[in-house]
This record gives structure tokens, C-alpha cells and sequence, in this order.
């Protein structure tokens, strides 16, 4: 069902954010201050209106089985409930405008490279050790840290093939990069 009928008895199309009430002092990355649906996130909405109520809870249902039936999961390490949790969906996709993208790619671009420089330090030449910029006891009292590799030369020296972050919404209404303990891939959101 793609519509309603009014009393009047004629059909109305479906709204996806009807009866949607943002939360006060809290960051709403769908719509603007003034109630309307942001620029960036207009095609999304459309698209969901125009699959109806039922269809698009249809394939949230599915993607939600899909899930569960192939068993994917993911651990948080350290945490004892930690083991296999169902990976976490939103219904609703971050939708990132090109301006605040261009910024964060940047972000993130830097945060990898660091990363890479770091990782290839500590299993390399140590250098950040002996400088006094890491201290040892952090890095050789970490299960984490692989002793046996040290020394091992990597391909292009890439590291760190993958790097999860979370987007979590500041008060200032953009989202910036944390690394999470969630699963990668899904988000958050604070209060400004």
C-alpha cells in the first residue's frame, strides 16, 4: 500500500517522516533547525515514500532475517557479552552531504595514513619507543601487540588495511570520526 485514503475518500500519498518529532537538543541529521528535510537527505526520503509502508518494512524485515539466518555477528573484544552479537542495522542510511564528505575524507585519509605510520613504528624500528613518544609498558603489556611480527615487512607498507570509525553528530551539527566499539558501520548520536 503506497497511500492512504482521507475522509474525503480520496488518496493521499504516504509520508515517511509523518508524525516524526525530532528530539529536542539533539542533533537531527535528517531535518533542518526550521523542520524541513535537508537537501542531501531529500532523494533517500523520496525514494523510501515512493516503495510504500509495507514494502519498505517488507525489506527491513528481510535485511533484518537475512542478518540473523546468515550468521552475522561481531565481537567486541574485551566486553563480556562480547561474543557474536547480531550485526547492528539502521533502517535509515547516514546520508553525508558532498561538503561535510570532502572534509571527512580528508579526516580520514589523515587518521590512515597516521595509523599506518605508527603501526609500521612499532613493528619496525621502534623509533616512537625510544624517543619517548610511546611508552613501552602501553604497547608490550597489549594483547594486541603481536611480538612475532615485528620486523616483518608488509605489503605496501599498508598496516592497516581497514580502520572502523563511528560518525557521531557534535554539538556544532557535523559528524566527525571516533573510533567506536561498535560494529563498523553503524552510528551514533549525541546531544549538542
Amino acid at each position: 500500500m503506497k497511500s492512504a485514503t482521507n475522509p474525503l475518500g480520496t488518496t493521499v500519498p504516504w509520508r515517511l517522516l509523518e508524525g516524526y518529532e525530532p528530539v529536542e537538543r539533539v542533533y537531527d541529521e535528517t531535518l533542518a533547525a526550521e523542520g524541513h528535510v535537508r537537501p542531501h537527505f531529500e532523494p533517500l526520503i523520496r525514494s523510501l515514500e515512493g516503495l510504500g509502508r509495507h514494502e519498505l518494512m517488507s525489506r527491513w524485515d528481510n535485511a533484518k532475517r537475512a542478518v540473523r539466518t546468515n550468521g552475522v555477528t561481531y565481537n567486541v573484544y574485551g566486553d563480556p557479552e562480547g561474543a557474536n552479537r547480531s550485526w547492528e542495522l539502521d533502517m535509515m542510511p547516514l546520508v553525508i552531504s558532498a561538503a561535510e564528505w570532502s572534509h571527512l575524507e580528508r579526516a580520514l585519509m589523515q587518521r590512515t595514513r597516521l595509523l599506518n605510520l605508527i603501526l609500521a613504528d612499532v613493528y619496525g624500528p621502534q623509533r616512537l619507543l625510544r624517543h619517548g613518544v610511546l611508552p613501552p609498558a602501553l604497547l608490550f603489556a597489549n594483547p594486541a601487540f603481536l611480538r612475532p611480527c615485528h620486523g616483518i615487512a608488509v605489503p605496501r607498507d599498508l598496516t592497516a588495511w581497514t580502520s572502523p570509525v563511528r560518525l557521531t553528530a557534535t554539538g556544532a551539527c557535523s559528524p566527525t570520526a571516533r573510533r567506536g566499539r561498535r560494529a563498523p558501520g553503524t552510528r551514533s548520536r549525541t546531544a549538542s
